[in-house]
């Protein structure tokens, strides 16, 4: 029990120091997450329904994320919302989007009508970025939005 105590705190110390040298070296998580898959490229980044997706393929879909962003002129500091299911697409999306500097407002997809609307209206989003299952009911908070 004691062993297991210290090696849970020294994997805390270790978590907190390594943190404290990326924050000091100004590195972002699409840094230090574009270091890890230059590293193991192959190695398994989410298991997601009987489906892997490895590193690399995770980088490759932040990647063209961003591209797709950045070619629609958003730029550092403006904010889109990601109102999606738990998915390996939400990582890879909210990444992507942080590439670019782009603030991922992370909409809870639980919220209906009002406190859907009043969500995205409060983080003054320029975009929401939504899977088809969650606008059926929602329509009216997302059409309010785009007027």
């Amino acid at each position: 029990m004691v062993d297991h105590l210290c090696r849970g705190f020294r994997r805390f110390i270790q978590v907190i120091l390594t943190t404290h040298l990326h924050v000091r070296n100004n590195r972002t998580v699409a840094d230090i997450f574009h270091q890890t898959a230059s590293k193991h490229p192959q190695k398994a980044a989410f298991v997601f329904e009987q489906k892997t997706w490895t590193f690399q393929e995770v980088e490759e879909y932040s990647n063209r994320i961003a591209h797709y962003f950045k070619s629609q002129g958003y730029k550092k500091g403006e904010v889109v919302a990601l109102f999606l299911e738990s998915c390996p697409e939400f990582v890879c999306i909210w990444l992507g989007l942080s590439k670019l500097g782009v603030i991922t407002a992370l909409i809870n997809t639980n919220l209906r009508l009002d406190s859907l609307f009043h969500c995205i209206s409060v983080a003054s989003v320029k975009a929401i970025i939504f899977g088809s299952d969650l606008s059926g009911n929602n329509e009216k908070a997302l059409i309010s939005f785009s007027n």
